[in-house]
């Protein structure tokens, strides 16, 4: 232990922040979380995409009275460390006690991470809604159903991960509210994303995640190529394109999505646009060395959906080419710039909705940060 700590520290104290650039950028997410009964699911797609990276697992607890929570704060941080462990995340856990979730969001963007492994990304749920669906009893049952022990592959007694598991809040009934973050109002939400973004950093939001499983075991049964989707539209920034190519491309090099998917870059043109349209991503591509198959969708409010914030239309019609493309297994989209009005928040929140009801699994992601060099760059 003390040589490891000396080594640790030496090689932490080397990485200079000065000397960050996109050549060495890396996945760092902040990813918050509730309850890990509604996103386990998440948790360990973002342990995923999160490859070579840095992953924070994050939560605020609320309290009004600071003198009373140290006994909670303790078992909440255990409680976690023991659920990366059993379900073999290499993750951090980071928790914060506030009165307001979006001020405790905010502390943990600036206070998380050690010298210079701090989070880039911060990693948000939808906006109040939660899976029905128990998801650590989930993960138990395929522990229990796919159980291989060996000196390599050490097999998680069952009994411990029923004690880790039995220190988050059971699911409520059907019937009952759904939302983690129902006591959260969409100004608040918007906030933490603002707050992320004037701290230079990416933000994200992630939808339908518990439908990855069934997806990815129908690409593996079925003939069909299934794909991983990239729609930068609205014409995005150059940082935000770069990011959702970045993190697709670092999920498709996984072993479980490299075997049975493909990427491939969607973009809303008209057609008289569409051959330059399709000349520009592939250079894109080719500057950015990654390998993608390249579809033109055709849309008479193509026109409207470059120009942001778009119309409630264009979310519509949006929603509904992505649902046309049946063999995606997961989207990457551009995530709207959160607007300043406080005003306009609850119309975000609904756009947003609007946009991703019905489809797959989906990533929204806003960049402010080069993550990627062109070939052009002379690397």
């Amino acid at each position: 232990q003390a040589l490891m700590y000396h080594q640790v520290r030496k090689y932490l104290l080397r990485l200079r922040m000065d000397e960050a650039t996109a050549k060495y950028w890396r996945p760092q997410f902040l990813f918050m979380v509730n309850n890990p009964r509604y996103s386990l699911d998440a948790m360990l797609f973002v342990n995923e995409v999160k490859k070579g990276g840095l992953f924070i697992i994050g939560k605020v607890m609320i309290e009004d009275d600071d003198t009373s929570h140290y006994d909670a704060y303790n078992s909440e941080v255990k409680a976690l460390l023991e659920l990366g462990r059993c379900t073999k995340q290499k993750c951090f856990v980071d928790v914060a006690v506030d009165s307001s979730i979006r001020r405790g969001v905010r502390q943990l963007v600036i206070t998380s991470g050690l010298g210079t492994m701090r989070p880039n990304t911060l990693l948000l749920g939808f906006y109040a809604e939660n899976s029905r669906c128990d998801q650590l009893a989930e993960y138990r049952s395929t522990c229990k159903k796919n159980r291989k022990d060996s000196i390599w592959n050490r097999a998680i007694p069952l009994k411990e991960f029923d004690e880790m598991a039995a220190a988050f809040p059971v699911l409520p009934s059907p019937e009952g509210p759904t939302a983690s973050t129902s006591n959260m109002s969409p100004v608040d939400y918007c906030g933490i994303l603002t707050d992320a973004l004037r701290r230079a950093k990416n933000v994200g939001i992630l939808r339908h995640i518990n439908q990855i499983g069934a997806r990815l075991q129908t690409a593996k049964c079925y003939p069909e190529q299934f794909y991983i989707d990239i729609w930068p539209v609205t014409r995005c920034s150059l940082h935000s394109y770069e990011l959702l190519l970045q993190l697709a491309a670092i999920l498709n090099a996984t072993k479980r999505w490299h075997d049975c998917t493909k990427l491939r870059v969607l973009s809303v043109s008209t057609e008289a646009m569409s051959k330059l349209d399709e000349t520009t991503i592939r250079n894109v591509l080719k500057s950015l060395r990654i390998e993608a198959e390249v579809k033109m969708v055709f849309s008479e409010l193509a026109d409207a959906m470059h120009v942001e914030p778009m119309s409630t239309a264009c979310y519509k019609e949006l929603n509904r080419l992505m649902q046309q493309e049946t063999e995606a297994c997961v989207i990457f989209s551009y995530l709207p710039k959160p607007p300043a009005e406080v005003a306009k928040a609850e119309k975000y929140v609904s756009d947003l909705k609007v946009l991703t009801d019905n489809l797959p699994p989906i990533v929204l992601m806003h960049g402010v940060q080069s993550v990627m060099t062109h070939h052009t760059d002379g690397i």
